[in-house]
């Protein structure tokens, strides 16, 4: 009976590790839930008669892998006339009521950034076909694209140029996509950190070996991109920061590692990584207008002009950047004629740059009111020409028009009025940063504490930047 028991035992366990090692070996069948929007359906009116087709193609280009597709229809997937870019309509997929391993929405609204959006280890992903597509085309756009969700590395529209069908994967991507094969895709990302995220990374590794000089590093990189991708922003920098131990002086490892920081709230670790990045490729403005996004919404305006200043410098004919520019400048004290210019040149290089047009007639108003505030002060002014408060008025209406000569003469008058009016060295101080005397604008600030006054963190913070870069 003892023995009978022992032997079932050892049955249970062979039983077990048969099982496992099935597992590792077999092939697996997916499901997959497709959902089209409105357009897909009005410019291929026999889509659903041709899935059939179409994933028996895309089924053959995945025969080796290991993998094979279960398709069902699944109904909408978005709301008719939604708007934004194929980026923003893959993310409604998230809302996708629909039981499936897989859920692959289709669309014919063409987008200029990409044809799909499909990032590795996902569970939704958006496949653009236009009405041009064959079947054939739309055959190798969708394997390409669901390729992506294993780690491949693919071009499908590459792919259809060069005419590739059953040929459409490598043999290192075949044995990436067989590695991976048994991921749990209905949790999608959720799913890769720890067991699954080391699985990836070696398979990612050993399938870009020979392809790059560091694929350790690169392997990484997909990992962390799949991570921000579903806004994962910690496992993203984590992976981030382990490439950049491989590859510590890749200008795109920096710039993302700073935009994921920023993306999980560390603001002053992000900017330092766009510096890095920045130090990287002095002649790439992207970092500096990221760091000057990052700035406005942190209330760091004036560090936000200089940044936005620089990616303008470096990329002039760039329209966004430009109305990047106007925008921190419309929030500048004496910002408003700069602004305005920023806005006009936005508007000259695209007419139709978003929010360009809105803020030079704001920004037009602005300096209008700006210069009736003057007129208004200047005649308060004559009747009580020996009135501390009156000086500092003016001087702070004069600044706000952008004419700092003026404001400087104003707010001095008042404090030889009130040496101790702590308000007008505070304004005084904003004064001489605008004017690139930041010398005088720290002393300025002094003055003010010292007068009771305490100045905001944000103007401190940029005239102590300023001294510190030797300006």
């Amino acid at each position: 009976m003892v023995f009978c028991a022992v032997l079932g035992g050892v049955g249970l366990g062979a039983s077990y590790g048969i099982s496992k090692l099935y597992g590792n070996y077999r092939d697996r069948t997916l499901d997959l839930c497709v959902v089209t929007d409105a357009d897909y359906r009005v410019d291929h009116p026999d889509w659903a008669i041709n899935l059939k087709p179409i994933f028996a193609d895309v089924n053959r280009m995945f025969q080796k892998t290991g993998v094979q597709w279960r398709v069902k229809q699944g109904g909408e997937a978005y709301p008719p006339n939604t708007q934004g870019d194929l980026f923003q309509r893959a993310a409604l997929l998230r809302d996708v009521a629909c039981t499936a391993d897989v859920i692959l929405g289709l669309t014919s609204r063409a987008d200029r950034h990409a044809d799909s959006v499909a990032s590795p280890f996902s569970h939704t992903l958006l496949v653009s076909s236009p009405a041009s597509d064959t079947e054939a085309m739309a055959a190798i756009t969708t394997a390409g694209a669901l390729g992506k969700l294993f780690g491949v590395q693919v071009n499908p529209r590459t792919m259809i140029v060069t005419g590739a069908s059953e040929g459409i994967f490598d043999a290192a991507a075949i044995r990436l996509i067989h590695e991976m094969r048994q991921y749990d895709f209905a949790d999608g990302i959720d799913a890769l950190p720890g067991r699954w995220e080391e699985r990836a990374e070696a398979a990612l590794t050993e399938s870009l070996t020979g392809k790059k000089a560091h694929p350790d590093a690169e392997a990484r990189r997909i990992l962390a991109r799949a991570f921000a991708a579903e806004r994962k922003h910690s496992d993203a920098i984590r992976e981030l920061r382990q490439a950049l131990q491989t590859l510590p002086n890749d200008f795109g490892l920096r710039f993302d590692l700073g935009m994921q920081l920023a993306a999980d709230s560390e603001t002053q670790a992000a900017l330092g990584a766009l510096a890095d990045a920045a130090g990287l490729d002095p002649s790439n403005a992207e970092p500096h207008a990221a760091a000057g996004g990052i700035l406005l919404n942190a209330n760091r305006v004036d560090e936000a002009v200089e940044e936005f200043r620089k990616a303008a410098a470096l990329d002039p004919h760039n329209s966004t950047y430009q109305a990047a520019l106007g925008v921190a400048l419309s929030r500048q004290s004496g910002g408003a004629r700069e602004a305005a210019a920023a806005f006009q040149e936005a508007v000259r290089l695209r007419p139709m740059e978003p929010g360009a047009a809105q803020g030079l007639m704001l920004e037009s108003n602005v300096e209008q009111t700006l210069q009736q505030a003057v007129q208004q002060l200047q005649a308060q002014l004559r009747q009580k020409p020996d009135s501390a408060e009156n000086h500092l008025r003016l001087g702070i209406a004069h600044g706000q028009a952008g004419d700092f000569q003026a404001s400087e003469k104003e707010l001095r008058r008042a404090i030889e009025l009130q040496p101790d009016f702590g308000d007008a060295h505070l304004a005084l101080a904003r004064t001489y940063y605008l004017m690139e005397r930041y010398a005088d604008a720290q002393k300025e600030l002094n003055a003010a504490r010292a007068a009771g006054v305490v100045p905001p963190g944000t103007l401190i913070g940029a005239v102590e930047h300023k001294l510190s870069a030797g300006h």
